[in-house]
C-alpha cells in the first residue's frame, strides 16, 4: 500500500511588493512507499535450472530452501542442478532498515518432452518357417543327395508371421539435451514391467532422434495387437520421459482428483494457490496436469503446469496478477493417455 501525504502549500501575498511568499509543511523525509517483491521466476523453461526474480532492493536478501539459507547478490538467483520436473517452494526475506518483508515462491523445471501420436499396427508378411522342407532347394555340401543339418537352403516364404511397425511424432527436446530413443518391449502376462523399463532388461533398439518409425520383425509368431506392448523412452542429458503405454487398458486407472473450494486460495496478493490430495495408488500415474481458464474469456484455457511427482499436492500460480480470478482444475492422466479432469474450482488474487 502506497502512502500518501497531502502537502499544504500556503500562500502569501505581500500587498506592497505584490510577491508570493511559498510556505510548506512538507517534512524533510518523506517515507518511501512499502516495498514489494514483485517476485517472478522462469519456472517450467529449463531441465535443470529456475531462475528467481524480485525488485530490486538495498537491503539484505535470504532465500530458505528446506532449512538451506542463501544470500544473493543483485536483483535474481538461479537455482542449477536441478532434476527434470522437480518443484521447490523457497521463502524469501528482504531486510531493510525498518521492515522486515516475507514472501515465498513455488519454482520448478519442466520434464523431458516424450515422443507423440505413439502408436503401432500388426502388418502380416509371408515368410519361411526357418527349416528345410522337402521340394525346397538346398546345397549338397557333402553331394549325398539328401539335406543335412548346417547346408544352406532356400526358406520359401509359405507361412504368415507378424511384424510390428510402430509410428510416432518426434519429441520436443531441443538437439542440444536430446541423447537417443530407446524402445522396450513385454509380452502381455508381463506389461507392467514397461511402468519402469528402464529397469526391465527389456530393450530391444536404440534410435536416434530423426527416426520416427520402427519395425519389430523379431517376434513373428503371435498375431494379436494385444500380444505385445511397447513404449519409447526419450532419454535426455539429465534425465528421460517415457510414452504412453499404447493400447494397454487392463488396469485400473488412477481416481479422479476431488478440487473443492477450500483448494483453491482466495485471499493473497499476486498468486493463486491450488492443493489436492495426491492419488492413493500411483502405479499406473502418468502425471498430473493443471488447467486454467479465465472467468470473463472461455479462449483463455490453458495447461500452466505438467507435473510427473505422485506426490506433489501443491501448485502455486504467479501468472495472475492483482484482483484477478480464475477457475482450476487438476486433470490425472494415466499412463495410456487417459485423461480425467476435477471439477473446476473459482479461486481469486486480492486487490
Amino acid at each position: 500500500m502506497n502512502k500518501q501525504i497531502n502537502l499544504l502549500l500556503i500562500l502569501i501575498l505581500s500587498c506592497s511588493e505584490d510577491a508570493a511568499i511559498i510556505i510548506s509543511n512538507t517534512p524533510p523525509n518523506l517515507p518511501s512507499q512499502n516495498y514489494k517483491m514483485n517476485l517472478h521466476s522462469n519456472s517450467g523453461s529449463f531441465l535443470e535450472t529456475v531462475t528467481i526474480g524480485w525488485h530490486g532492493t538495498e537491503g539484505e536478501v535470504e532465500l530458505d530452501y528446506s532449512g538451506t539459507l542463501i544470500n544473493p547478490s543483485g536483483s535474481s538467483h538461479t537455482f542449477s542442478g536441478m532434476n527434470p520436473g522437480e518443484f521447490r517452494d523457497i521463502t524469501i526475506q528482504v531486510i531493510t532498515n525498518d521492515s522486515i518483508y516475507v514472501d515465498s515462491i513455488q519454482i520448478f523445471t519442466r520434464p523431458v518432452y516424450p515422443v507423440y501420436n505413439f502408436r503401432y499396427e500388426v502388418e502380416i508378411v509371408m515368410r519361411g518357417n526357418g527349416v528345410w522342407d522337402e521340394g525346397e532347394d538346398f546345397t549338397d555340401a557333402n553331394a549325398d543327395g539328401e539335406w543335412n543339418e548346417g547346408e544352406e537352403f532356400d526358406d520359401i516364404e509359405n507361412q504368415e508371421k507378424y511384424h510390428r511397425v510402430l509410428n510416432w511424432s518426434s519429441t520436443s527436446e531441443p538437439d542440444s539435451t536430446f541423447s537417443n530413443y530407446t524402445i522396450y518391449r513385454a509380452d502381455y502376462e508381463n506389461v507392467d514391467i514397461l511402468i519402469n523399463p528402464e529397469y526391465c532388461g527389456c530393450e530391444i533398439a536404440t534410435l536416434t532422434k530423426s527416426e520416427t518409425s520402427f519395425t519389430d520383425s523379431m517376434v513373428t509368431e503371435k498375431p494379436g495387437e494385444f500380444e505385445y506392448f511397447y513404449q519409447i523412452r526419450v532419454n535426455s542429458e539429465s534425465g528421460g520421459r517415457n510414452s504412453y503405454i499404447y493400447n494397454y487398458t487392463d488396469f485400473a486407472s488412477p481416481q479422479k482428483i476431488s478440487l473443492f473450494d477450500e483448494n483453491v486460495s482466495k485471499n493473497n496478493s499476486d498468486f493463486i494457490q491450488v492443493t489436492w490430495n495426491a492419488v492413493s495408488i500411483s502405479s499406473y500415474l502418468y502425471q498430473y496436469e493443471i488447467w486454467r481458464i479465465s472467468d470473463d474469456n472461455a479462449d483463455d484455457f490453458r495447461r500452466m503446469a505438467i507435473i510427473v511427482d505422485p506426490d506433489q499436492e501443491t501448485f502455486m500460480d504467479r501468472n495472475v496478477g492483482n484482483g484477478t480470478s480464475y477457475n482450476y482444475s487438476v486433470a490425472v492422466v494415466d499412463i495410456n493417455g487417459n485423461k480425467v479432469f476435477s471439477d473446476y474450482v473459482t479461486g481469486w488474487s486480492i486487490p
